[in-house]
């Protein structure tokens, strides 16, 4: 099967290391794995860091960032996956990595410019509660894909937008590279978690570091919440029916940078 996943920067410099087992091949989503299964996988990036018009940038991603069109609109990223849309049409399949991209591909199959089949890998659309605009814009981008998740959090939610979504959301627990990565010689001081969405899988992340303390008294699991990059204390939460709920607490510390994408886990 021929497949192309289309990336934000960063993916085809870690390619070839990738491929030669030499460097961690999560940062590729699977294609390394898929092409040693034989299949044909091309990559490519969009870069949303490129400029856009103004006029482009009302029109868009300023309307997105006013909640009316879907999360993660861009002017540029449909500018850039529609110069990708002949190369992509020679494909079998279309791997979004990213809810940006995703998106994007979802604009332009709905516009019937993009035929093939549209995998996207999505993260964050329920961060924000959603107008009536929203839906009405994105729900018909969902349509247009398979949406995987990479942990169960956003599922019930996304399913429950659209009855015609039922077998198009997926979760794939997706996680490192065991064949590069392994355990080090000295004791780990907690547990690293990638990703800043705000349904991340919080009963998994603190069952990662819980063998390296005990519950309180009443038997709930307590942290403390911390943003690793300013040292300030962000937030205090307990576990709630798998969710943080703001309480007053002392360490054990789970220490967050959610801005920067990464999630430090320290008891």
């Amino acid at each position: 099967m021929r497949i192309a996943f289309v990336h934000f920067p960063g993916r085809l410099v870690r390619l070839e290391a990738g491929r030669a087992g030499e460097g961690p091949t999560e940062f590729l989503f699977g294609g390394v794995e898929l092409e040693r299964q034989g299949h044909v996988v091309e990559h490519y990036e969009v870069d949303p860091d490129v400029p856009a018009g103004r006029a482009a940038q009302r029109l868009v991603d300023r309307q997105a960032g006013l909640g009316r069109l879907p999360p993660h609109a861009s002017a540029t990223i449909l500018r850039q996956t529609r110069a990708l849309l002949p190369a992509l049409a020679e494909t079998e399949v279309v791997v979004a990595t990213t809810t940006g991209t995703a998106m994007a591909l979802g604009a332009w199959r709905r516009a019937r410019r993009l035929r093939t089949p549209l995998i996207g890998i999505v993260a964050g659309l329920l961060n924000d509660p959603w107008s009536r605009a929203r839906r009405a814009t994105t729900i018909p981008l969902l349509r247009q894909m398979h949406a995987m998740l990479y942990g169960p959090g956003e599922a019930p939610g996304l399913m429950a937008l659209d009855e015609r979504l039922a077998g198009r959301v997926h979760v794939n627990p997706f996680g490192v590279d065991a064949r590069f990565w392994s355990p080090g010689s000295e004791p780990t001081e907690g547990a690293l978690a990638i990703g800043s969405d705000g349904h991340r899988d919080w009963a998994t992340l603190v069952a990662a570091a819980s063998h390296r303390t005990a519950s309180d008294a009443s038997g709930q699991r307590q942290r403390q919440v911390r943003d690793h990059s300013s040292g300030s204390i962000r937030d205090r939460f307990r576990l709630e029916n798998d969710q943080p709920v703001g309480v007053a607490l002392s360490p054990p510390t789970i220490v967050m940078s959610c801005p920067s994408g990464v999630t430090y886990v320290y008891v």
